[in-house]
């Protein structure tokens, strides 16, 4: 079963810390996270999955920023 949420989410910016510190758009991380296609990505990733059986999947986003190449 596949569970995805585009890229189409909140922006860095309306992401809120618990305490209240805002991410800097100059991060590596944050720069290498907007630069990645990430629904070509996740497609290509639920290719092999079905999408009404077995237990529901990873999302995508964290499958292939877990990924180790």
């Amino acid at each position: 079963m596949i569970r995805y949420k585009s890229t189409r989410q909140m922006s860095i910016e309306e992401f809120k810390t618990p305490f209240q510190v805002k991410l800097d758009k100059e991060n590596r991380w944050v720069k290498l996270g907007n630069s990645l296609p990430w629904d070509s990505l996740a497609g290509i990733y639920y290719r092999s999955l079905s999408s009404d059986l077995g237990a529901p999947s990873i999302d995508a986003r964290i499958v292939i920023g877990g990924h180790d190449s």
